[in-house]
């Protein structure tokens, strides 16, 4: 039997006060020209394992669990809409938050557990991508929509999850496997 892959990675969810909000942002951008992410998938990426066997689930969770187990929960300030790369070439529509130490400690913690090198992170900005781009649908539109606001989100992480990236019937989703609450 061919052994399973699974397509990984390490996240923070989303709160649901703060997903409805941000449906009602996405809800004024035309559809025509940008793929919104399904409220469910809205996550801030910590770490991406690539693809794991199955068997190796477990002790990925155990690493996790040993890493976060003595951070405490902390609150981060997301403060910005953008369009990403640039109005010349946008590609995706964030959702970015401002430098925070706890979330620096975090992603290093998680970064350190997962690779063999051992680099201390400068800085980490969170963001959540809120929507893909249609590029050459965007381009045509005169004039471009305007997705760049400044707002003033305060969201709790009290918790990270081990998310598999599944392609179910054509769309990307993202399935929480474990939960590992912080302190």
């Amino acid at each position: 039997m061919q052994p399973r892959y699974r397509r990984l990675f390490i996240g923070i969810p989303v709160s649901p006060l703060l997903r409805k909000r941000l449906s009602r942002e996405v809800s004024l951008w035309p559809e025509e020209v940008t793929l919104p992410t399904h409220n469910e998938n809205l996550h801030i990426l910590l770490h991406h394992l690539g693809f794991l066997l199955e068997d190796d689930i477990f002790e990925v969770t155990e690493k996790i669990t040993e890493t976060v187990k003595d951070i405490p929960a902390f609150d981060i300030a997301l403060d910005q809409i953008a369009l990403v790369e640039s109005s010349e070439n946008p590609k995706e529509i964030w959702l970015r938050g401002g430098d925070s130490e706890e979330l620096l400690a975090l992603k290093q913690a998680i970064t350190d557990a997962f690779t063999n090198k051992t680099h201390e992170l400068k800085t980490f900005s969170p963001h959540v991508i809120l929507a893909k781009i249609k590029k050459s649908k965007w381009l045509k539109l005169d004039p471009a929509p305007t997705v760049e606001k400044e707002v003033n989100f305060i969201e709790p992480v009290d918790e990270v999850v081990l998310y598999e990236s599944l392609s179910l019937d054509g769309k990307r989703t993202y399935e929480a496997i474990a939960t590992f609450p912080l302190q």
